[in-house]
């Protein structure tokens, strides 16, 4: 069991930057343990999701893309007249909106059926979409008074292509906030410049603390000076430790095994001294903070993009989520389109049937 980072003394009270340092050290622990629990949390919910959901999901999309197909097939003959084709073709377009995102630019049949029925290419309507998102964006910036425009994004760019325009994006309206704070004759104030100066001297104490730990640490924890084999070992594990906390410029880390040392060869903190504390609870301010965003942002961690359609716009609901009533509510859907896929594959009376029960159905439900 790992000791504790929390500071004891034999003075009655604490120092300020001690008792600080103590509740910077807990509320760190607490945030980690907190991360842990709710990765594991979506871990299981992803795991649960890859081998009960996804399945279903992929067997009612090619059930719907089916349907689809088969329901065109009938609703291009004279069967149905007047209000009766109306309703029917809503009820393809419905159908439609589920599949075309996933396979609309791939399959060609399903590209003809969706021109058929709303007069443009899907190709076109993906285009015109993409074209009304950037002119809604343009407006915004022009509200703000940015003159930023989005016109040399395109809907078919790349992964990379994308980022690098929202990269020369975001450039351009830093350029263009800090234009006009310099027509309008604004300056920075003096606390601005004050809390610039206090950021900068912030990761520079930072990088200077995390390496000069290191280094301490990496002479003392050095394997080869050890001539003991138990010992050894022991000390190549802290370096492993030592050196994958410095990568990630993990400080927290650092300072668990630097006072796990100081604890275990001199029984107390003395050589945490006050001007360290205070270095120290700066860059722990800044790692609290770091981890506190690490905990909001998690769910929407690309790792759980699979299950991001089942939360929604609050990616917070993941945690809650019953996935195994929504499996549940999945298969009985899937049971559903199953059986009305294979009444109108049985023949053309039974499609018949199938087709003005799905019209009363939705009739029904339209009238409400």
């Amino acid at each position: 069991m790992q000791k504790s980072l929390i500071i004891t003394s034999t003075r009655e009270t604490l120092s300020k930057d001690q008792q600080a340092f103590n509740r910077l050290i807990k509320k760190i622990e607490k945030l980690r343990n907190d991360i842990q629990k709710k990765t594991v949390i979506l871990d299981e919910k992803l795991k649960y999701y890859s081998n009960e959901i996804a399945p279903i999901e992929s067997e009612s999309l090619k059930c719907e893309v089916l349907l689809v197909k088969t329901m065109f097939k009938y609703f291009k003959t004279k069967i149905f007249k007047g209000k009766d084709k109306s309703i029917l073709r809503q009820v393809i377009k419905n159908s439609m909106d589920n599949v075309m995102g996933v396979v609309g630019e791939t399959d060609e049949e399903l590209q003809k059926i969706f021109r058929h029925l709303n007069g443009v290419s899907y190709d076109q309507f993906l285009d015109e979409e993409f074209e009304m998102k950037q002119m809604m964006m343009n407006e915004v910036f022009e509200q703000f008074g940015f003159n930023i425009n989005t016109d040399n994004m395109r809907r078919k760019m790349s992964d990379v292509e994308l980022i690098e325009e929202t990269e020369k994006l975001m450039n351009s309206l830093k350029e263009d906030f800090e234009q006009q704070q310099q027509q309008n004759g604004r300056k920075k104030t003096k606390k601005q410049l004050e809390r610039e100066q206090l950021e900068k001297q912030k990761e520079e104490l930072k990088s200077k603390n995390v390496s000069q730990i290191f280094k301490q640490l990496a002479k003392m924890f050095h394997p080869d000076l050890e001539q003991d084999e138990v010992k050894r070992m022991e000390k190549e594990e802290l370096m492993k430790q030592l050196t994958m906390a410095y990568d990630a410029n993990d400080l927290h880390t650092l300072l668990r095994l630097e006072l796990d040392y100081i604890h275990k060869e001199e029984s107390d903190t003395k050589n945490l001294t006050d001007e360290k504390l205070k270095v120290y609870n700066q860059v722990l301010r800044e790692q609290a903070k770091d981890l506190e965003y690490e905990l909001i942002d998690l769910p929407s961690h690309p790792q759980y993009s699979a299950l991001h359609h089942l939360a929604g716009i609050n990616l917070q609901m993941l945690y809650q989520l019953n996935l195994k009533l929504i499996a549940s509510t999945r298969a009985n859907r899937l049971e559903s389109m199953q059986f009305s896929l294979s009444n109108l594959q049985a023949s053309e009376q039974s499609a018949i049937w199938e087709l003005k029960d799905c019209i009363n159905t939705y009739r029904g439900f339209s009238e409400r």
